[in-house]
């Protein structure tokens, strides 16, 4: 059992020991037969599945893994790196212990020591520290197919999403940074279905941006059991765009469990030059069909 983010430290600290400490999480493993142990140097989770291979001593399968196994003991320390997909920087400690962040295209921001009377020293980084190509390479093993998505269907969801638990309201996907190289148009379709109990009513909020823009939102009328929800929206980028956003959030009138079960959720890449829908000014979004 593990954790994702971490609501970490929300008093009066100072910013970087608050900004940190929203990675801070658990590692709890329950081995039959095992006396109980401490895992005592940090770790990533990234070490999770390289650990599970090393339990089952399938350790010769491990090549493609990045991290350490958290049921052995090591005697020297190592690098660890993280990053914030919301926060839009990644960083790393060295095997000293030292940290270093950058923000998502790895322009150096700060770095940070140890100190006697705060968890970190802040520092400005105002040279190009020797570890930069180090976390850039650890950073690529995350991402995904780099080549241009123009011309490409990028699949948002295709398999159903259980929603249940005791928040009204639950982020279904959140994709984030499709990066669009030149003047397209983005083609938006959804197709949903809600299976939920007889009283239970969904709704789906979207919201969709580019960049720093201000984001643009579409909603779905209260959908109870066997609701449905088509969309079909377009959006012309204008000019080469690093970051698209698009985000499906579920709200539900009560916390019994609801499923969405995605027909088709989809964005469409056609660059303007093959594009024979309706004009688009540069940073329009418009919803064709909705129903």
């Amino acid at each position: 059992m593990t954790s994702d983010e971490s609501l970490g430290l929300i008093g009066s600290t100072d910013a970087i020991t608050r900004r940190m400490s929203h990675h801070w999480g658990f590692a709890i493993a329950i081995i039959p037969d095992e006396k109980p142990q401490m895992i005592t140097e940090p770790f990533c989770q990234s070490d999770l599945a390289l650990s599970v291979m090393d339990y089952l001593q399938l350790t010769e399968e491990t090549t493609d893994f990045i991290g350490r196994s958290i049921f052995r003991i090591y005697t020297q320390p190592r690098p660890l790196f993280f990053g914030s997909t919301y926060g839009q920087f990644v960083g790393m400690f060295d095997s000293a212990g030292k940290l270093n962040v950058f923000n998502d295209r790895f322009k150096p921001l700060y770095s940070a020591d140890t100190a006697p009377d705060a968890l970190f020293r802040i520092s400005p980084l105002e040279e190009e520290p020797d570890n930069l190509g180090v976390i850039a390479a650890v950073v690529s093993r995350s991402l995904g197919d780099p080549s241009p998505t123009n011309g490409r269907i990028i699949t948002l969801a295709d398999r159903p999403f259980l929603i249940s638990g005791n928040l009204q309201e639950t982020y279904v996907f959140g994709h984030q940074y499709l990066a669009i190289d030149q003047d397209a148009v983005l083609v938006i379709e959804l197709d949903v279905m809600i299976s939920t109990s007889e009283k239970n009513r969904v709704k789906l909020q979207h919201r969709f941006w580019v960049g720093d823009s201000y984001p643009s939102k579409f909603v779905s009328p209260r959908l109870s059991d066997k609701g449905r929800y088509r969309v079909r929206c377009i959006y012309r980028t204008g000019a080469a765009q690093p970051e698209v956003f698009l985000r499906q959030l579920a709200l539900r009138e009560q916390l019994t469990d609801a499923t969405i079960k995605f027909d088709r959720a989809t964005i469409t890449v056609v660059p303007i030059s093959d594009w024979d829908g309706p004009d688009l000014w540069p940073g329009e979004f418009r919803i064709l069909e909705e129903d």
